[in-house]
């Protein structure tokens, strides 16, 4: 979806979370997508995407997995650029924030049988989370874990902490991509 209004860019558009959640940084918010996107497609190439499941969901897991390929690994994930191209869900009443990210990336797959080839890549994530979510510090963005209760991934079975025992695959905790599309996908090498 578009930004809140005609010629309001996405990023200043979000700068209305600061009302619920003062804690939000427009720049932290893109280093945690930095930080979600290379550990997803390396997850992708370790076939252990469901270890994700509170931040990609089901849809998203199964795109991302999809692949023409038995992949062994991913590897070398370099985001080029990071572009914010929708928001919604800003105004007052609205129980959803969302947002669309578009990524440019390379990265590396390696067959089972070992062939390497890197790809430049564009994808387009839809991203939300419950308004009343609030912010982590920057400081533990790019270390994905429980969003509840800051536990280990490897806590998570099927969408559920088991430490605090919380539902964590809802996007209520932080922000959840719903889906991701790949626009365009080219060998470099």
């Amino acid at each position: 979806q578009g930004p809140r209004s005609a010629g309001e860019s996405p990023r200043r558009a979000l700068e209305a979370l600061r009302a619920d959640d003062p804690a939000f940084s427009e720049i932290a918010f893109e280093d945690f997508l930095y930080a979600l996107y290379a550990q997803a497609h390396e997850a992708r190439g370790a076939h252990t995407l469901d270890r994700l499941s509170p931040y990609l969901s089901a849809e998203a897991r199964a795109t991302l997995g999809a692949s023409p390929i038995e992949l062994r690994e991913v590897r070398q994930v370099v985001v080029g650029g990071l572009t914010l191209v929708g928001a919604s869900g800003l105004e007052q009443g609205s129980d959803r924030v969302r947002v669309a990210a578009r990524f440019e990336s390379n990265y590396t797959e390696v067959s089972v049988v070992g062939a390497a080839q890197t790809y430049w890549a564009v994808e387009v994530w839809n991203l939300s989370r419950s308004r009343t979510a609030r912010s982590r510090p920057p400081a533990g963005l790019r270390a994905l874990t429980c969003p509840s209760c800051g536990a280990p991934l490897d806590g998570i079975r099927d969408g559920r902490c088991s430490y605090c025992h919380k539902a964590v695959d809802t996007g209520e905790f932080d922000w959840m991509a719903s889906t991701t599309q790949s626009r365009s996908e080219e060998h470099t090498s």
